[in-house]
């Protein structure tokens, strides 16, 4: 699996991101697969935004009041330490079929190099790791624009009362 790690640097605080289409649904928990800790982790949320003209998180999370987001604090120890998690969302959202969502991950507190966190952002040394184009993974570092990594497939889903969709 190839980790992202969220952490902060002079001030400024790492993001992840992926974009992906969604079928027709009501959607109310997001899963992802949680990396490893360092020390005693902060609080963060994940959640669903828009995709925004380029194709990035616009910033706002989707739901009738914007809180189709849910919260969570790793353990400071090691239970969380490579498993999948599911989170139940604030409020949940409806997508049309084929709609465009950035889920994102990103802490409510601020992580340095001794109490952060690393999520799995995909997938390694898969035959399928190598294609390009949609879905996505994307990743922010130290405050600068979200960049976009074509080249390897999304570890996320969503949930609705019937199913799961994405990349477990």
């Amino acid at each position: 699996f190839t980790n992202f790690t969220i952490n902060s640097a002079a001030g400024t605080i790492d993001r992840l991101a992926w974009t992906m289409q969604l079928p027709a649904d009501t959607w109310t928990h997001m899963g992802f697969r949680y990396g490893a800790r360092s020390g005693t982790p902060v609080a963060h949320q994940c959640g669903a935004q828009s995709p925004g003209t380029t194709g990035l998180p616009d910033g706002t999370y989707l739901g009738s009041t914007n809180n189709a987001k849910g919260a969570f604090t790793p353990p400071a120890d090691a239970t969380w330490d490579g498993t999948w998690r599911k989170i139940a969302l604030g409020e949940s959202f409806t997508t049309t079929d084929g709609q465009w969502v950035c889920p994102v991950i990103e802490p409510t507190g601020t992580p340095d190099g001794s109490n952060n966190s690393s999520f799995t952002q995909s997938p390694s040394n898969l035959a399928y790791s190598a294609r390009q184009g949609a879905p996505y993974a994307l990743s922010q570092t130290d405050g600068a624009t979200f960049s976009k990594n074509t080249s390897r497939p999304i570890n996320v889903c969503f949930y609705s009362s019937t199913q799961c969709y994405g990349f477990p």
